[in-house]
């Protein structure tokens, strides 16, 4: 009734637990590129260059993390697992941290918008 427990033996794993990774490795490349290829033209506004250091980071990030996981299924090595499970974690806290940052911003943003209105509407800035 629970997860079957698969032995590791001297540091080496079975090839079921890496074929996920390695089928992935793909998409894990393709995203990075294209993630590389945003921060490269984010840089270039003037103040995109203040950011464009994220989109990058997060691509190399993933890239590292395809091949990790490419040779942890290679070599079925256990190391190479966790450098790559590891990789996806940075990756995914950065991008969860982005998504609540971005999140806050749309909802300031809307705030901003709404008072605009009801400021507009209630007659600020009439000249009677």
């Amino acid at each position: 009734m629970g997860d079957p427990v698969i032995p590791v033996r001297d540091n080496e794993i079975p090839a079921e637990i890496t074929a996920p990774l390695d089928g992935s490795s793909i998409w894990m490349k393709i995203t990075a590129v294209m993630m590389i290829i945003q921060g490269a033209l984010t840089c270039l506004t003037i103040i995109g260059i203040l950011f464009a250091w994220v989109p990058i980071l997060m691509g190399v990030i993933l890239w590292q993390a395809a091949n990790a996981g490419m040779e942890a299924h290679q070599k079925l090595n256990a190391a190479a697992l966790i450098r790559s499970l590891d990789k996806l974690k940075v990756y995914f806290i950065i991008n969860g941290i982005l998504s609540i940052i971005g999140f806050a911003g749309m909802l300031i943003f809307i705030a901003v918008i709404l008072i605009g209105l009801l400021a507009g509407d209630s007659g600020f800035g009439r000249y009677n």
